[in-house]
């Protein structure tokens, strides 16, 4: 058996700015430094569901900035 994991509070500000884009693969800002962009290829549901994510922020007033 394994201890717990402590919860760590983030500070975030209260609007985001992020970025997105697909093409059959999945690049997130995180993945910008990587080279090889073969690295992650994202299935279609992964696709879906992080557009209804995207949609889902800007909906709350984040800043979608679409690659």
């Amino acid at each position: 058996d394994h201890p717990p994991v402590p919860f760590r509070e983030v500070n975030l500000p209260q609007k985001l700015r992020f970025r997105y884009h697909t093409n059959g693969k999945l690049h997130l800002g995180n993945y910008r430094s990587v080279t090889a962009t073969r690295i992650m290829k994202a299935s279609p549901a992964c696709i879906r569901e992080m557009k209804k994510t995207a949609d889902a922020l800007q909906l709350a007033g984040h800043r979608r900035i679409q690659l």
